[in-house]
């Protein structure tokens, strides 16, 4: 709200980045790009390495498409943007506890006229940080769920194809599904409702597919 450049980017506070990246990122531009997705090192704190993770540009594609599309990551901070691109489409994060960048990620996406890939690693992404949620195994946070009924509400409104669209929520119902296994033994019953809540929206809201068949188990592993 506050920016005032042509482009906006985001770098989580212990992150760091490459000193060129940013230059390279502006070589990329022309008047219809809205987007740059480049790739990241992980940085390992557990033993101090730095290495190709699973945010590596290794996995991009030379040119950005929809059916490749989380190939460049659901995350804000591996990309730039051209800031009235994100006002003008009204593209902020949502307000859940985690993952407060996966609504923006599928707005960001489907909205931006074009999307160039630099295929360069130059941000440094900090790897089992303290504190943070996705590495624990007794988490209360539904901050998943919350972030699902947002891109599903957004997207049984959006005109777009129906192979893309599925994809999109099979990924983010795949990662309620996953995150699950987090859930802290006391909060699992009231997870394993909300999460058989959202399937039924799901089915409400969206043509049939896998979701209308799935029945979760609430002693369901990883």
């Amino acid at each position: 709200e506050i920016a005032t450049g042509e482009f906006v980017s985001f770098i989580d506070s212990d992150d760091w980045v490459d000193t060129k990246l940013y230059e390279l990122c502006v070589s990329k531009i022309n008047p219809d790009v809205d987007v740059v997705a480049f790739g990241a090192k992980t940085v390992n704190l557990k033993n101090n390495k730095i290495y190709k993770g699973q945010y590596s540009s290794k996995s991009f594609k030379n040119k950005f498409s929809y059916s490749n599309v989380f190939n460049i990551y659901p995350v804000a901070w591996n990309k730039i943007y051209r800031l009235n691109f994100l006002k003008n489409n009204g593209l902020v994060f949502d307000t859940p506890k985690t993952g407060e960048d996966q609504t923006f990620f599928v707005k960001v996406i489907l909205n931006a006229r074009k999307i160039e890939i630099l295929k360069k690693d130059l941000y440094y992404y900090i790897k089992y940080r303290n504190g943070a949620l996705s590495n624990r195994k007794d988490c209360t946070d539904l901050s998943t769920i919350k972030n699902t009924y947002n891109i599903v509400e957004y997207l049984k409104n959006y005109d777009c194809d129906s192979k893309l669209k599925n994809k999109i929520i099979t990924r983010f119902l795949l990662k309620v599904l996953s995150w699950f296994s987090k859930i802290d033994i006391e909060k699992r019953s009231e997870a394993y409702q909300e999460i058989n809540k959202l399937f039924a929206y799901v089915n409400d809201n969206i043509n049939r597919s896998w979701w209308s068949y799935y029945k979760l188990k609430e002693n369901s592993s990883y």
